[in-house]
């Protein structure tokens, strides 16, 4: 993983995000790139998610989710899927915001 856009993490045994509280029925977008190496072909893991938090409706219940991404690699370079556009412009969106100095009120 060479980034979290808009959130910084850090890096040890894994990759840890430290979001700002989350409340009820809000969603957050965690946008990560990672850079994959060559693999052979077929089916390979690459990413185990885990997301921990405190669910203060249920007096700070430690809740516990769990993910895996895996794809499949290829030898024919046109047979991978197609860019997904509405990912492509959350990634452009967030490196925009980023560069640019938070503005509240026009000058």
């Amino acid at each position: 993983m060479t980034s979290v856009l808009g959130h910084p993490f850090s890096a040890g045994n894994g990759v840890s995000i430290n979001l700002p509280d989350i409340y009820s029925g809000e969603s957050k977008i965690i946008l990560v790139e990672l850079v994959i190496s060559p693999r052979e072909e077929g089916s390979h893991k690459l990413l185990d998610l885990v997301l921990e938090y405190a669910d203060m409706r249920e007096n700070l219940a430690l809740v516990n989710l769990q993910a895996s991404l895996e794809t499949k690699f290829t030898n024919y370079p046109g047979e991978g899927p197609a860019e997904n556009i509405e990912v492509l412009k959350h990634v452009e969106l967030f490196r925009y915001l980023i560069q640019r100095p938070l503005q509240l009120f026009p000058r």
